[in-house]
């Protein structure tokens, strides 16, 4: 006869996952964070492309000073850590 180990037994409990949105609105709702930091991220590439490649600024300011590694919006707001 062999022995059952409890602790293996404990190890094999399910797993409840979440339900599968419904409909769009609650797929979004779900994924607003995602879908706010994938903004963001567009949002700050687009502002190197436009500032290096279209030569935006505001009053003589280029709008993003540096590189993707350390950055200033306006010379002045750090956008790294």
């Amino acid at each position: 006869m062999t022995e059952t180990n409890p602790s293996a037994s404990q190890s094999k409990n399910n797993v409840r996952h979440l339900a599968k949105a419904q409909g769009l609105a609650e797929t979004l709702h779900r994924r607003r964070f995602t879908l706010a930091r994938r903004l963001v991220q567009l949002f700050v590439l687009l502002l190197f492309v436009g500032t290096f490649r279209w030569g935006w600024s505001i009053a003589q300011t280029p709008l993003l000073v540096g590189d993707l590694s350390s950055s200033r919006l306006l010379n002045w707001i750090p956008l790294s850590d």
